[in-house]
């Protein structure tokens, strides 16, 4: 980072010819998907520990769902959720559909206890719209937070173009004993974003499909330059 950039031309044994050199920058563009901030379990508000299952989520499977505010049991603000029993857990639906070629990132502070904590999981899956039972799984992490509290970022594949519009589910497992989930987040990479700015020269500078956009003064649909 901060170093700088040498741009070389050779013009190999012979004769090389160069014109219009141009070089774009692209920067990548995330975004947060909004109802995780209820990731942080801090809702509805619980005193000790109780029976509830968090704001923004639905039960699945059996098992019993927890929220805490037992700082002994949360890693993040005032709350955090412990999950009890095999193959109980939660799942949210994200207010995104998938995009083709998008990749999502879940990240969550996560324990599973130690002598337990196999299978305790995150899932991301993509959900035919019309056809519930069609499911494709774009992202899966097992055995998550053994012995304490430990920090999980699990990344999808892109996904592929015949998921995209489907609906996106993310679950959260408890594994075969206790799992305490707190601070889960979804970030959305959705490409590389040109910051080259356009200049009247031709080229397609910011890699928008268009050329020298913006230049055209008289509106005729032809650029010749600046003050066309």
């Amino acid at each position: 980072n901060g170093w700088k950039l040498r741009l070389y031309l050779n013009g190999g044994y012979g004769w090389g010819y160069f014109d219009k050199i141009t070089i774009t920058k692209t920067a990548p563009v995330w975004s947060s998907d909004v109802p995780l901030a209820n990731g942080s379990f801090e809702s509805p508000v619980v005193v000790g520990e109780q029976l509830m299952v968090p704001t923004g989520w639905t039960i699945s499977g059996l098992g019993n769902i927890y929220l805490y505010n037992n700082p002994a049991f949360v890693k993040d603000g005032n709350q955090a959720m412990g999950i009890f029993q095999y193959t109980s857990g939660v799942y949210q639906d994200l207010t995104t559909l998938a995009q083709t070629g998008w990749t999502y990132t879940v990240s969550a502070w996560i324990w599973g206890q130690s002598d337990t904590y196999k299978w305790t999981s995150v899932t991301l899956n993509a959900i035919d719209p019309s056809n519930p039972n069609n499911v494709v799984m774009l992202a899966q992490r097992l055995d998550l937070g053994a012995g304490g509290w430990n920090f999980e970022s699990i990344s999808s594949i892109p996904v592929p173009a015949a998921q995209n519009g489907w609906k996106l589910r993310l679950y959260l497992n408890g594994g075969y004993g206790w799992g305490y989930f707190d601070s889960v987040t979804v970030d959305v990479f959705i490409g590389m974003l040109s910051v080259t700015p356009e200049v009247c020269d031709g080229i397609d500078n910011d890699s928008d499909g268009l050329i020298d956009e913006g230049f055209d003064a008289d509106n005729d649909g032809y650029t010749t330059c600046e003050g066309d």
